[in-house]
């Protein structure tokens, strides 16, 4: 009766470590101390003001920006480029870890951000907002363990790696721009 009491428990032990999913804490940061959230007209950069939405990409370690995965979506109307929204975030398909105090960094992260009242980043770039992404950056996760660890708090996203939200530039700005080059070509082809 021991054998068959222990032999159930490994195996429901098991089956809730293969099914445990890395968590993260949405936070860009912890202590007064993270990667900030900025804004550059092209004459001056400062902080955000006003309205701006976050939303979080993830992927396995070493997943390229064009192939994270869309999660969640957050705005914050802080305007010290810093927000504490602090939810708790299941990666699905992420190993699950021990936390913040992790040295296994598991996930491969990218933060997109924009002004105005916009649904996404796509329709934020249609719109003419202001719109950046951070690099892609690998952090641990929680989740795992019995308790579930708690989830990890963002700690590699780093000052060093702001979210800097600069203006999309209007469509006809662009074509000016390519005529401009192509003309550059042309006389540089005819000398």
């Amino acid at each position: 009766m021991k054998k068959l009491i222990l032999t159930v428990a490994m195996v429901a032990a098991v089956s809730v470590g293969a099914f445990a999913q890395g968590t993260i804490s949405f936070q860009n940061a912890v202590g007064g101390v993270g990667g900030r959230i900025t804004t550059n007209n092209g004459t001056s950069s400062g902080l955000a003001q006003g309205t701006y939405t976050v939303q979080i990409l993830y992927g396995t370690t070493g997943t390229t920006l064009a192939n994270l995965t869309p999660g969640a979506i957050f705005t914050s109307s802080t305007g010290s480029g810093l927000f504490f929204d602090g939810s708790t975030l299941t990666l699905t398909g992420i190993t699950a870890g021990s936390g913040s105090a992790d040295t296994q960094n598991n996930v491969s992260i990218a933060i997109l951000g924009w002004t105005g009242n916009f649904a996404s980043y796509a329709a934020a770039v249609a719109g003419g907002a202001f719109v950046g992404e951070t690099a892609v950056f690998n952090n641990p996760t929680g989740g795992g363990g019995t308790p579930a660890a708690a989830a990890a708090n963002l700690v590699n996203w780093l000052a060093a790696n702001n979210l800097v939200l600069t203006p999309v530039p209007e469509p006809s700005t662009i074509a000016l721009g390519g005529l401009g080059a192509a003309a550059l070509l042309l006389f540089r082809r005819k000398k």
